[in-house]
């Protein structure tokens, strides 16, 4: 392996792991990746095989406990470069919508294992909204999507999460005409209320369009428990 490194002029050069990558040994100066994580890469190997950089840590996407008992996690390594997505300004936009998916099952996959265990009947609509998740996060990773398709398929991906969150009761997010994330500091407080009304309108429409049946709960259980484990162990 080279020891040789090109480092990287711009401030904040990013990548998403499009694959599972284990470091193996806790001296190993390979970096554990997941699929979906972000990653800042700081340089790069004179015979392009590898990046060296470190994971993004951020609310919502990544959590770390750290015990002050504890010397703090390592999160800087090397990883081949063929396992990580370049994230530039003309796709950082279709990437930040995978970044979102990430996240979203990850915050779904634990109330999901509640729903499960109480039995509710929130959890066959929940295991069919994260089902659908994967395949749209699969062929937005792929990049083989011609625009317009790009476009029904982010929207998809957007109206499921929204529809899930609400179903969930956790917070409901506004969304420019892209199905990309708004802040409140870039809309004005009238459009503020007019988006959260077409928001929750196209929730209603959904989930009156989508209140069938799927599989026996044990079924969908085990079925869901592989699908979510490769993507986000």
């Amino acid at each position: 392996m080279t020891n040789h490194w090109i480092p990287y002029r711009e401030k904040f050069k990013q990548g998403i792991a499009k694959y599972n990558f284990i470091g193996h040994a806790p001296t190993s100066p390979k970096l554990t990746l997941t699929v979906g994580q972000k990653v800042t890469l700081l340089a790069r190997s004179t015979d392009g095989q590898w990046y060296y950089g470190e994971t993004v840590y951020r609310f919502g996407i990544e959590t770390v406990t750290r015990n002050p008992n504890n010397p703090p996690v390592d999160r800087r390594g090397i990883f081949p470069c063929s396992y990580i997505h370049d994230l530039r300004k003309s796709d950082s936009k279709e990437m930040s919508i995978v970044d979102e998916i990430t996240c979203v099952l990850r915050e779904w996959h634990m109330l999901w294992k509640t729903l499960y265990l109480r039995n509710r009947t929130e959890f066959n609509s929940l295991s069919k909204k994260m089902e659908e998740l994967i395949d749209l996060r699969g062929k937005i990773v792929s990049q083989k999507l011609p625009l317009d398709e790009l476009k029904s398929v982010k929207s998809s991906a957007s109206t499921t999460m929204d529809v899930g969150n609400k179903t969930l009761g956790l917070d409901l997010v506004v969304r420019d005409e892209h199905s990309n994330l708004l802040k409140p500091k870039d809309v004005s407080t009238p459009n503020m209320y007019k988006m959260h009304e077409e928001a929750n309108e196209r929730i209603r429409v959904s989930l009156k369009a989508n209140s069938r049946p799927i599989s026996s709960v044990s079924d969908t259980y085990h079925s869901m428990c592989h699908s979510i484990g490769k993507l986000l162990s």
